[in-house]
Formats: structure tokens, sequence, C-alpha cells
């Protein structure tokens, strides 16, 4: 069934993929990847609640599962539930605490919801974690240039540019138009 889903995906017809994941779930309850295929597909579908319900069970059948923790949290900030989105983001970076993709997840969260302060200690996390992630320098300045911290911004920038020109050339835009 997981693989008849993954055929009707291909082929653009969500619906009966998700139909055909419900079914391998049904067949394999203690399947994990069963339950983060189903709310991928939830979610590229708009039914973010369904999403969470989904991750949420993924998460429970493996708790050190950091890419459904990661996805849960998108899955929560998409269906406007902040505190529980931040919640699963912080869940992915401690299982995984070299990759900064949970921190790097958290900081967007943060900085989408007018929290720098915050954005900054969770780009802070991601950039020890993962020193070469260039998104999270990128962030991690923008978060600093909105807080006035301009020193540290233009740190945040001079690292960035050795890993990438074209996104540190965007962050110097930004800061110099006081975005």
């Amino acid at each position: 069934w997981t693989n008849l889903g993954a055929v009707y995906l291909a082929s653009g017809r969500t619906p009966e993929a998700i139909d055909a994941l419900l079914e391998a779930a049904q067949r394999a309850p203690d399947d994990a990847s069963v339950r983060f295929t189903l709310g991928t597909l939830y979610a590229r579908a708009g039914r973010f609640e369904k999403a969470v319900d989904a991750y949420r069970e993924a998460v429970r059948l493996k708790p050190d599962y950091p890419a459904a923790w990661n996805n849960l949290g998108i899955a929560y900030k998409n269906a406007g539930k902040v505190r529980e989105a931040a919640e699963a983001f912080r869940q992915a970076a401690q299982i995984r605490p070299g990759d900064p993709v949970g921190w790097y997840n958290l900081g967007i969260l943060y900085a989408r919801t007018d929290q720098p302060g915050e954005a900054v200690s969770a780009f802070r996390n991601a950039v020890n974690a993962g020193p070469d992630h260039a998104p999270s320098w990128f962030q991690l300045g923008l978060a600093y240039a909105k807080l006035g911290r301009r020193e540290d911004a233009l740190e945040a920038l001079r690292t960035l540019q050795s890993l990438d020109a074209d996104m540190a050339a965007d962050l110097e835009r930004r800061m110099r138009a006081g975005r």
C-alpha cells in the first residue's frame, strides 16, 4: 500500500495517495515511516490538523525521529499553534544536536512571530550545531540587525561571505535597507 501511495503521489493524485497510506497505516500500525509519509501528504494538501495528527503518531511510535519532529513543528506552525511548533523544533534539535535544522526552524518561527531575541538564541544554536549552515548565518544576521546589534550582524555577514557570496550580498542589501 505504501508503494501504491508513492505511485499515486508521483502521478499527482494526492487524495488517492492519502487513501493508500491510510490503508498502509491500518496494515502496519507500528510503522512510524507510514505515519510520517501520511503527514507529508496531508501537509501538501493543506490539511495541517491532519498532518499534525499523523506526525504526532509518528513520534509516538518513534520518539527519536528528528525529521518527524521537524515536520510536526512545521505542521503546528501552519495550523497556527506557535507554542507547540516551538516545542517540536526543540525536540528535533535535542535528538540530533549536531544538526542545525531544528534550531534553524525554531529561529524562523521566532523571527516570523516578531521575537528577534529568541530568534537570535535559536540561530546561535543553529550555527553552533552547523557552522557551515549558510541559511542560519543569514537569518542570524537579520535577527541581529532587527535588534540594532550592528556589530554582531556584521560579524554574521563576514562569516556568511565565506560560505555563500550570493546569500551574503542579499543580507548586506537588507541590512543597508534597514530590513
